[in-house]
């Protein structure tokens, strides 16, 4: 089974470097416009093959990037009609952190701790419990489907990147996804 995932599309909140987690904020002009490139960038790449599921955050920055994503693969068959919502896909909680400069030192450092709740933020082995969950979800199920999409947040879009690579912690604590950045995995 290939797996795309695709974080959304730029924010307000991104553009000022603000940590945006579950916040429940809509895509900038910027973003809209980099969600449709993204769709035509994914179109071709399928080349013609059809998504036969679409797995999405309920954030509302998610769930416009995957309207985005609908709207271009629609129009060629290559996408469903509806997607599946899972709040499993859901930004990371970073508590005190929500608003603040994603460059703060502390909240670099948060990132990289596992089991850290010092700031009320989920931790990231919450994170990843979630996360590993929903992927082992779909590798149970990957007869019913050959190609699924997942339009998600930065630190899932990490989680799902260590589900399939090995990572040291400096790896992982390292590693981003841009706003709107294509991955594929093979499930």
């Amino acid at each position: 089974m290939k797996v795309y995932v695709l974080r959304h599309g730029e924010t307000c909140m991104n553009s000022l470097n603000q940590v945006c987690g579950i916040s429940n904020v809509a895509l900038s002009e910027k973003g809209k416009s980099d969600a449709f490139a993204a769709a035509e960038k994914l179109k071709q790449k399928l080349d013609g093959t059809k998504i036969d599921a679409v797995y999405v955050s309920p954030l509302l920055r998610a769930q416009e990037t995957a309207q985005a994503v609908q709207t271009i693969l629609s129009k060629n068959g290559l996408c469903p009609s509806a997607f599946v919502t899972d709040g499993r896909l859901t930004e990371q909680d970073y508590g005190d952190f929500e608003g603040k400069n994603r460059l703060d030192k502390a909240f670099e450092e948060s990132k990289r701790q596992f089991a850290d709740k010092s700031h009320k933020q989920e931790t990231l082995l919450a994170v990843a419990y979630r996360v590993y969950d929903f992927l082992e979800d779909l590798k149970r199920n990957k007869d019913q489907n050959d190609v699924a999409l997942v339009v998600t947040h930065g630190a899932v879009c990490r989680m799902i990147h260590s589900y399939f690579n090995s990572m040291t912690n400096e790896e992982f604590g390292a590693w981003r996804a841009v706003n709107c950045q294509l991955d594929e995995y093979e499930l």
